[in-house]
């Protein structure tokens, strides 16, 4: 089982931690130096969504329960988004079998 994990070295704060948008948004930094990004509307959700860490499956459960949709209709998105947030350097990934420190 394959898990996506937020790595210690990442710092986020969302925008309704910072104020009350009418559109979600997250800005994720690398630490100590960066970069950062920022992610709104859906991909946001999705973020919101691994802050627990997860499956594929159960971060695009939790998508859609957040969205109000249903799981096949984010599936797809969730697993791009996750393959992109990895490349970034934003997430991990965590193997059956891997060992934690």
């Amino acid at each position: 089982m394959t898990r996506f994990l937020i790595p210690p070295h990442v710092a986020w704060v969302s925008r309704e931690d910072l104020d009350h948008g009418d559109e979600p948004h997250a800005y994720i930094a690398l630490l100590p130096a960066g970069p950062s990004l920022s992610l709104q509307g859906s991909a946001c959700v999705v973020w919101l969504s691994i802050q627990d860490g997860g499956t594929v499956d159960e971060i695009a459960l939790r998508t859609s329960e957040l969205a109000e949709v249903a799981v096949d209709d984010v599936l797809d998105d969730v697993r791009r988004l996750l393959t992109d947030l990895v490349a970034a350097g934003v997430l991990t990934v965590e193997h059956a079998g891997d060992v934690r420190p």
